[in-house]
């Protein structure tokens, strides 16, 4: 769901939001799970998120830059043919949508408004 989420707005969310997306998945994975996780397939994590960011918002200039720098890294990896298909989550977090949301307000505007106010 968050790969359907973010193609639909991430390429008209603003530079800022962009900035801060990018920033945290060059973080790399987090959990208990990725404590062993070499730090080449860190990286490799990181360059599949930006490929596929890179096709998604293929006039975003901030995304293209980050994938330049890491592809000159690590010229060793080949970006992969469907990297939204080798990264997911098998934690699924919920919980109560407050008053601070307004559902029908929400779906009446384009998504990049949510996800601008969202982060």
């Amino acid at each position: 769901m968050f790969f359907v989420f973010l193609a639909n707005c991430y390429a008209t969310a603003s530079d800022e939001v962009r900035r801060r997306l990018i920033d945290a998945v060059l973080e790399g994975p987090r959990g208990e799970e990725f404590n062993g996780l070499e730090p080449a397939a860190k990286d490799y994590e990181i360059l599949q998120f930006h490929v596929w960011l890179s096709r998604i918002a293929p006039l975003c200039a901030i995304t293209h830059a980050r994938l330049q720098e890491i592809q000159a890294k690590h010229q060793e990896f080949k970006p992969p043919e469907h990297p939204e298909l080798d990264f997911w989550s098998e934690e699924v977090e919920t919980g109560a949508l407050g008053t601070e949301f307004d559902i029908d307000l929400i779906a009446s505007q384009p998504a990049s408004e949510f996800l601008d106010r969202a982060l």
